[in-house]
Parts: C-alpha cells; structure tokens; sequence
C-alpha cells in the first residue's frame, strides 16, 4: 500500500503522502481505517509553551513576538483539545 500518514497530536491532523485519491474517497464514503505510520505527540509543548496572540511564552516568560496570529490560534486550539 502506498498510504504514508504522519498524525501531529493534539490537532488530530494527518500528512498524508501517497494515497491521497483512495484517502479522501474513504474520509467522503465515512468508510476505511487510517493507521499512521509515524504520530508525533507534542502534547508536553502545551505544558511549555504558551501565547496570548501577541507574544510566545516559554515557562511565563516572553520568548518572542507572535510572527502570525493564526499560528498561535492553531497552537492554542490543541490546548482546547486536550481539556
């Protein structure tokens, strides 16, 4: 099979590379099963890492200036997945 899936968690979002056409059939269908092939958890980042939107937080302090307020938003959903 040449379905390569890489899962980031918390997000619960797949990479996929190779099988995209049979993937997106079976995620329309409601059919199949996904197995990832390689799951990065970084789950402990949430413990680390915070923001406000403005800035980047590493343990309470400012690390530096949020470049792009849709990457912290994204960052910040993981942490409303975990609860």
């Amino acid at each position: 099979i040449n379905h390569r899936v890489t899962l980031w968690l918390p997000w619960r979002i797949g990479f996929v590379r190779g099988g995209n056409h049979s993937i997106a059939s079976g995620v329309l269908a409601g059919e199949g099963e996904v197995i990832p092939d390689t799951v990065y958890d970084m789950r402990y980042l949430l413990d680390i890492v915070s923001t406000d939107g403005y800035y980047w937080y590493m343990s309470g302090k400012i690390c530096e200036r949020v470049s792009d307020y849709r990457t912290a938003a994204f960052f910040e959903i993981g942490r409303l997945l975990t609860l």
